[in-house]
């Protein structure tokens, strides 16, 4: 009796890079997933010159999804896509020059994989390119590099773009000061699930500072960012609780969010609670 994969495997000879890239994928993304079947279909649509192919094998060996974790083997994959122009190798590989994963961490080597992937659109690309010059880190600091970068990766909708175009307007970093600007950029980025942003939110709102002052808004912000872990958010809550802003005052709930959030390493929260315990 002939096996059924017999027939499984005849008609994957006969599918293009494209077409067997598309199989592995239904694999990798839909559940049921089965990964080693997709690694199997990436490794035959790669060798055929599949860019897409090699960066999804390259994720797979970075991640041990399907096969056991290899940063060299996942950089081998990146670099065959990346020189095939894949915006997203490209990226990868500078992540993992600017860590270190697999190859000696070097900055401009980073920084030259991340321009390569914002030439080919990437707004990871930008994005990562304006938080070196944001830190000083492969480039001396320089605010107003940043703000360009982050701009431009913004328009992509890139959400940590978003964010930091926040910080700058909030700060007046390399920009003239602009709170209500600030809050725009903070609302975006939280709108599509950043928490440090959603913490900024709640802070305007509670402040009034580039949005009108509502406890409420801010205590719901507060809540959400805070539920997700900002140790920050956590302790906000807990000061809303205590002084009856936007909630109902309950000493106990203030307790309760301060002590997690001074678990989680907030010293003005550890402080605060020992003021509500004495």
């Amino acid at each position: 009796m002939v096996r059924k994969t017999n027939g499984f495997r005849n008609s994957i000879q006969k599918l293009d890079a494209n077409e067997l890239f598309k199989l592995a994928e239904s694999f990798d993304l839909k559940g049921p997933r089965f990964y080693k079947k997709a690694v199997s279909l990436y490794k035959k649509a790669a060798q055929l010159g599949s860019s897409d192919a090699q960066n999804a094998l390259g994720e797979c060996y970075r991640e041990g999804e399907g096969c056991r974790k290899n940063f060299k083997q996942a950089n081998k994959w990146f670099t065959i896509a990346a020189n095939n122009g894949n915006a997203d190798a490209q990226l990868s590989l500078g992540f993992s020059c600017f860590y270190g994963d697999g190859v000696s961490k070097n900055w401009q080597k980073a920084i030259y994989w991340y321009q390569l992937s914002a030439n080919s659109g990437h707004s990871g690309g930008d994005y990562n390119i304006g938080r070196c010059y944001y830190d000083g880190t492969g480039f001396k600091k320089n605010y107003k590099a940043s703000l360009k970068r982050f701009l431009k990766a913004s328009q992509s909708k890139n959400v940590n773009a978003l964010k930091y175009l926040g910080y700058h307007y909030f700060y007046g970093q390399g920009v003239a000061k602009d709170l209500a600007k600030a809050f725009k950029y903070f609302k975006q980025s939280a709108k599509h699930g950043d928490v440090e942003s959603k913490a900024f939110c709640g802070a305007c709102y509670h402040d009034g500072k580039g949005a009108k002052r509502d406890y409420t808004k801010a205590v719901s912000y507060y809540v959400e960012a805070a539920k997700q872990g900002d140790s920050w958010a956590q302790y906000c809550l807990g000061l809303c609780y205590r002084d009856g802003e936007g909630v109902r005052k309950n000493t106990s709930v203030a307790r309760k969010w301060l002590k997690i959030s001074s678990d989680h390493g907030e010293k003005q929260a550890a402080k605060e609670l020992r003021k509500l315990i004495a």
